[in-house]
């Protein structure tokens, strides 16, 4: 079911961006506790890349946010096949069933598998690359700043899937919330593609 994937495992590239998630963030105090930062959404670039989302915590300009970590835990998986019953019970199929081997959330002091920086106080994105397709990943953000780390925020796990339906991309990501089940495809109206992505949450 996997593709061949040309990943690096050592390998991450981290791009950071600002966005309306971190405005009216900076105050001209001397000094304010960090807070965990709201991890807004996590979602796929690619097989191997993810796009995460956060909202910037308040800092005051004498005593600075420098920036925000991403923590990363590569989540194993192990597969369970059997033949099952299935239509109602009227006809027999084989079942795969992959099972995360850790519960949902690790905790945050959990050592991580990867841990990236995303320089700026004012910065609310990323996009990770080096990832590996067909992997659960579970992540976490947190500010710092010179002499202090912020606590983290809540976790999103996701799960990213090639060639679903006819090449089609999906992803299935997990939060405090609830889960949700994703599909991207190309789409072409009127002579200029775009991209499609269909969610669904339950």
């Amino acid at each position: 079911m996997s593709p061949n994937l040309s990943a690096c495992a050592a390998c991450l590239i981290l791009t950071a961006t600002t966005s309306v998630f971190a405005k009216n963030r900076v105050i001209n105090a001397v000094k304010i506790d960090l807070t965990a930062p709201e991890l807004v959404d996590v979602t796929e670039v690619d097989a191997q890349g993810l796009y995460v989302r956060w909202r910037t915590v308040a800092f005051s300009r004498a005593d600075p946010v420098l920036g925000y970590k991403i923590k990363i835990w590569e989540v194993k998986e192990s597969s369970e096949h059997g033949l099952e019953l299935v239509n109602a019970e009227e006809y027999p199929a084989e079942v795969t069933s992959e099972l995360p081997t850790d519960p949902f959330p690790l905790a945050d002091t959990t050592p991580g598998t990867r841990e990236e920086i995303a320089t700026g106080g004012e910065t609310s994105s990323a996009v990770v690359s080096g990832l590996r397709g067909e992997t659960v990943y579970e992540l976490r953000v947190s500010a710092f700043k010179a002499h202090e780390d912020g606590p983290w925020s809540l976790p999103t796990r996701i799960k990213v899937m090639n060639e679903v339906d006819l090449g089609r991309r999906a992803s299935i990501t997990r939060t405090a919330d609830g889960c949700r089940f994703s599909v991207s495809s190309d789409v072409e109206a009127e002579h200029e593609e775009y991209i499609h992505v269909y969610n669904s949450y339950f």
